[in-house]
């Protein structure tokens, strides 16, 4: 977070990010990068009409009350890190052919996935390159 005189002034912070496990787990996370102490609430929102967002902001919740959601998304992030990366990794190398283990698949293991078989694929080829020598002395590569 900033650091400008008007953010020292605060005295605690409200978070409005996604209802549900990831979206507590986005803003937990960016807020412990940032170092950030300060208390903070929660906006729960269902809905992005103006009236729901006058009745969240009327009804913010201690971010106490939320903790469990918060651990519930890190253990998840961590498992699905844990195996999906991990076991994928083991399994496809054990097999000799990409492997998908665990709950989901991230995109990080989707490209690296992709990668390796495209890597496994490669059949080296010979290429030639043409350079011509111009009467005005320049030379053109193709």
């Amino acid at each position: 977070m900033p650091l400008s005189n008007n953010v020292r002034k605060v005295t605690s912070e409200n978070y409005p990010t996604d209802s549900g496990r990831e979206g507590e787990l986005i803003f937990r996370l960016v807020y412990q990068q940032a170092g950030c102490k300060k208390p903070f609430s929660r906006l729960w929102l269902s809905s992005m009409e103006e009236n729901a967002i006058r009745e969240g902001f009327a009804h913010l919740k201690p971010s106490t009350e939320y903790d469990a959601l918060y651990e519930a998304a890190l253990c998840r992030e961590r498992a699905d890190w844990m195996v999906g990366i991990n076991a994928s990794r083991l399994f496809s190398c054990l097999y000799g052919q990409p492997l998908a283990v665990g709950r989901v698949m991230t995109p990080v293991l989707a490209m690296t996935v992709v990668r390796e078989a495209a890597i496994a694929a490669f059949v080296p080829e010979k290429f030639y390159t043409v350079d011509l020598e111009l009467t005005s002395g320049c030379t053109a590569s193709s």
